[in-house]
């Protein structure tokens, strides 16, 4: 495996990546012109672990989800006789919770 000789912005996931860290190069296409359709592939430096990208976009979803979730329990809490949608509101913020735990396990094949 290549290792960087200077810093680089990972092309799946977009983290710094240090100098002397083993990478893999990742293909991408970028525009090239002003014609719709025209691009060029280009090769940047991508971190090995090739789930980086997916554990990256998952966690975010994941976090605004418990987020967008908790402000809706906050929100109906102030309501009367709303305990039973809170609970059910709770438990999908424990199962998301759980799978953010299992995201953060995730490594290359």
């Amino acid at each position: 495996m290549p290792a960087l000789t200077k810093h680089a912005h990972c092309a799946s996931c977009g983290a710094q990546m240090e100098p002397g860290e083993q990478f893999r190069w990742e293909e991408k296409q970028v525009a090239a012109g002003s014609k719709v359709g025209s691009y060029r592939t280009v090769f940047r430096p991508a971190h090995v672990d090739r789930y980086c990208g997916a554990r990256q976009f998952e966690t975010d979803r994941l976090t605004q989800e418990i987020a967008d979730t908790e402000r809706t329990i906050a929100f109906i809490e102030a309501m009367p006789d709303c305990g039973p949608a809170v609970e059910a509101l709770r438990s999908r913020v424990i199962a998301a919770q759980s799978r953010l735990a299992e995201v953060a396990t995730w490594t290359s094949i």
